[in-house]
């Protein structure tokens, strides 16, 4: 389960898709996240499952809401007994101490930080409330992360203008750090980004494919969401697969970008609510969800990536094309190119002929879509 805690944030981004800060913020209770863990909780247990997973996430930065963060994860691992929980969360990076020693010590799946790589691009675009640069506290948090092995992923998030620094971005994080993933993404056009020159162009596929060899020096492949040579999947993330995110209000998002149920597309993806016995489903709503998968998407037909994007971002695809079918964007232009730069690499490390990847493929394609 993810829980989204709150629409409160400690920064500013220009690009926030949350648009963060600009309206009152919500504030997740914990009787609410009561009764999503008793809802996860009991179905891991009744299903045999091997775990249950607790992800903190949402509109806002979540360990804004410390108390709740805290106290919803004490109150999972009560409630679990004897099951495993494995608990991690996205963040801004901008923590105490005392919140990177609790991360360190409970946080066993990891956090995901937005960092832009090159400082003075960090700041420009993720300041503080008061304005002031966040990159060192961010740095800070990384290197208490590193020191102590804990797992961590970054985010780099490019915009137009910063596209021609990418490269040098990417080297300076890894040059630095040790994440266990990067990922880079063009921001995107919604929130506070609306309207704001588009990153997705070839100038980006260009700098991506210079900061992938500057990675490769360090021992890392860059992530791009949409491209993933080695996964098979006709889902791109839990949209279609009954992703259980509770917003601060009660209500069971599919979507981590649909974090209220004021948003856009809220119609689209809230398919539960909360009642005084547990949740109420809208099963109708669900099936639609459940049928977004790239098979049924007629526009994906003979492209040869399709089940490796599996069909890409589906709220990212309705703030492209609307509510109608759809009819492709930019990024899958990105996407094309930037698969075909990973299957000619896995040819050419295999011998320059032939790569097959190792596993049953028949048995993959409805495997776990990666987010």
């Amino acid at each position: 389960m993810t829980l989204f805690l709150t629409t409160a944030c400690n920064l500013r981004c220009t690009y926030c898709y949350a648009s963060a800060g600009d309206a009152p913020a919500t504030y997740m209770t914990m009787d609410v996240a009561r009764r999503g863990i008793d809802f996860v909780v009991g179905n891991a247990r009744r299903d045999g499952a091997p775990f249950a997973g607790v992800h903190f996430h949402g509109g806002g930065e979540p360990s804004v809401h410390w108390n709740l963060m805290t106290g919803a994860l004490a109150y999972a691992r009560e409630a679990a007994g004897d099951l495993e929980v494995i608990a991690s969360s996205a963040g801004n990076g901008v923590f105490t101490d005392r919140q990177i020693d609790w991360m360190i010590a409970n946080l066993n799946g990891g956090v995901s930080l937005s960092f832009d790589g090159l400082p003075e691009v960090h700041d420009r675009h993720r300041p503080t409330v008061r304005g002031d640069g966040s990159s060192g506290r961010v740095m800070h948090t990384m290197r208490r992360f590193s020191d102590a092995g804990h797992p961590y992923a970054v985010r780099l998030t490019v915009t137009a203008e910063q596209i021609p620094l990418l490269p040098e971005s990417v080297d300076f994080v890894l040059a630095n750090f040790t994440p266990t993933r990067v990922q880079v993404e063009p921001a995107y056009q919604l929130g506070r980004h609306e309207g704001q020159p588009d990153a997705e162009t070839e100038e980006f596929i260009g700098a991506f494919r210079e900061a992938q060899a500057r990675a490769a020096r360090y021992g890392h492949e860059l992530v791009y969401s949409a491209a993933r040579v080695g996964t098979l999947s006709n889902h791109f993330c839990g949209v279609t697969r009954d992703n259980f995110c509770l917003s601060p209000a009660g209500g069971v998002s599919a979507c981590f970008e649909a974090f209220s149920e004021d948003n856009e597309f809220a119609d689209v993806f809230f398919y539960g609510s909360s009642t005084p016995d547990g949740f109420a489903f809208d099963t109708d709503r669900l099936d639609r969800l459940r049928g977004m998968g790239v098979e049924n998407r007629p526009f994906c037909d003979g492209c040869f990536a399709k089940w490796n994007c599996s069909g890409d971002c589906y709220h990212r695809s309705l703030a492209a094309n609307g509510r109608g079918e759809f009819a492709g964007s930019q990024r899958c232009h990105i996407t094309r190119e930037l698969v075909k730069d990973q299957l000619l690499t896995r040819i050419a490390d295999s011998g320059g002929l032939v790569w097959r990847d190792g596993r049953d493929a028949s048995c993959a394609v409805h495997g776990s879509g990666h987010e």
